[in-house]
């Protein structure tokens, strides 16, 4: 790869936006470069000579402390604008999970060349919560249901 291409990608990389994929990477080259480059070379070239790598944005992302201060105090005020003019309205949020036991199958140490050999007794039993609360009076309750489907969770 040329250096000044070299730069102008070192350059980009440094940029907070930085690329999505190696294939918009890959695109970005030859649409503002007129540089075509293999995936794998390029992906060879960024990850290892560059020292860049793709990045999680949702880590990346910092909260702002007195937002959510500010959120957690004025959302009961919130919900209850929002109940304005209606009689006996109640708000609730939901969310459901699973809970239930897998077999453990776990590792064996034994001489090169040799399968391990473990008793496993395969069974696997869940069961689902279904939960809602009520943000502005902390009521709730949970239902325990066998599926998850739209009949246990009517």
């Amino acid at each position: 790869m040329p250096e000044d291409i070299m730069s102008a990608l070192k350059q980009r990389l440094e940029e907070s936006s930085g690329f999505g994929s190696y294939v918009e990477n890959q695109k970005w080259l030859e649409t503002t470069h007129n540089f075509k480059i293999k995936y794998r070379t390029l992906h060879q070239i960024v990850r290892y000579d560059l020292k860049a790598k793709l990045k999680n944005l949702d880590r990346a992302i910092k909260k702002n402390e007195t937002e959510v201060k500010a959120f957690r105090t004025g959302l009961p005020d919130q919900l209850k604008a929002l109940s304005l003019g209606i009689q006996n309205i109640r708000l609730f949020a939901q969310d459901e999970s699973r809970y239930g036991l897998m077999p453990c199958i776990r590792r064996r140490i034994t001489v090169k060349g040799i399968k391990p050999i473990q008793n496993v007794h395969f069974q696997f039993d869940n069961y689902y919560l279904y939960g809602a609360v009520e943000p502005l009076s902390g009521d709730s309750f949970i239902l325990e249901m066998p599926y998850l489907n739209s009949k246990c969770f009517q």
